[in-house]
């Protein structure tokens, strides 16, 4: 359930993919130790957590839990990961904890939670003056790069508002 979750599990969906999940692994590894070389179950080991992995990660996954158990998934149980999956044409609002606030196109995001730090880089940034709601761009700076414990909120520009400030394709 780290794959899946959700604070709106009942009992019985807990139990019911539980025992799914638990007689799916069993059959697999009955099938892998059915198998006379060491290897081959290795190998066939770690095939089979990539291809499940991948299948977790996929959009399908995502599609069927909604549609069958009404859950929203986030592969990995990553929030910030699936808040960050967007294009690259993405323009982000952020407000950090020293009262500073910024605005610019997304550039990189961390995506590994055994990081110490998580990162977002942000391109073409411009200061935003929260009491007057005015921005301002700052010439001289190409790029930023600012640390996930120094943020309070991170807010996705709607497209018409960032087309103000940038040259972006129409969607």
């Amino acid at each position: 359930f780290y794959q899946i979750p959700d604070r709106k599990k009942s009992d019985f969906t807990v139990i019911l993919l539980s025992v799914v999940a638990s007689v799916t692994l069993h059959e697999l590894t009955y099938w892998i130790f059915l198998l006379h070389n060491i290897w081959v179950q290795i190998l066939l080991a770690v095939v089979l957590a990539i291809i499940f992995a991948r299948i977790v990660q996929s959009s399908l996954f995502t599609f069927c839990n909604e549609k069958i158990f009404h859950i929203k998934t986030y592969p990995f149980g990553r929030l910030w990961n699936a808040f960050f999956k967007v294009n690259s044409a993405t323009v982000l609002r952020i407000s950090l904890l020293d009262g500073s606030c910024y605005i610019g196109q997304l550039g990189r995001v961390s995506f590994d939670p055994n990081d110490d730090v998580q990162e977002i880089e942000i391109l073409n940034p411009y200061v935003y003056v929260k009491p007057k709601a005015k921005v301002k761009k700052i010439h001289e700076t190409a790029s930023m790069l600012l640390q996930g414990n120094a943020i309070i909120s991170i807010e996705k520009i709607r497209d018409q508002e960032a087309r103000k400030l940038y040259d972006l394709p129409v969607r």
